[in-house]
């Protein structure tokens, strides 16, 4: 990139004859030389973040989820069986909503989707914690049947852990 630029920069010097654009022009190109320099990331530290970023153990898992209606609030234990601890951690739930069956061929039920608010502490490697997250509002929420509710975790992990436990 650095070669394709300063050719780039000698041609409009060269090729452009006015003298009154000359200066504008090459301070564009030294600016826009400069600042592709600065933005472009380095390839050793890319690949050196890939490379720890693969020894990450996704094991993270969420049970004994408890639906309170009445308060739009999910409890849940979310269990890091990772080698990193995990933050911002928040669920993405579905649900079962009973339908009216028209038809003997229509479904009984439908299947809903649900998010929750963040848990922003720290859960370490290892640690099984108790969190309770308010549910964004649903129009059936009301409707759902408790026991259908099923969670799945989204998280952050702290990249710093990896490198302690790589080396």
């Amino acid at each position: 990139m650095p070669q394709a630029s300063l050719i780039a920069l000698l041609i409009l010097v060269l090729v452009i004859p006015w003298r009154g654009a000359h200066a504008g022009i090459i301070l564009a190109g030294v600016a826009f030389w400069i600042a592709t320099e600065m933005v472009a990331p380095d390839r050793k530290e890319v690949s050196a973040q890939a490379s720890i970023t693969r020894t990450f153990n996704a094991n993270v898992h969420v049970s004994n989820e408890q639906v309170n209606f009445d308060e739009r609030l999910i409890t849940a234990i979310v269990h890091n069986g990772s080698n990193a601890r995990v933050y911002d951690v928040w669920l993405r739930c579905t649900f079962q909503v009973p339908q009216t069956q028209y038809k003997a061929t229509d479904p009984s039920g439908k299947k809903e989707m649900i998010s929750t608010d963040y848990h922003y502490s720290y859960i370490a490697p290892g640690v099984a914690e108790q969190v309770s997250l308010v549910l964004e509002p649903h129009g059936l929420l009301t409707r759902a049947h408790p026991s259908s509710f099923s969670c799945e975790p989204r998280y952050q992990y702290e990249a710093v852990d990896l490198f302690q436990a790589g080396g």
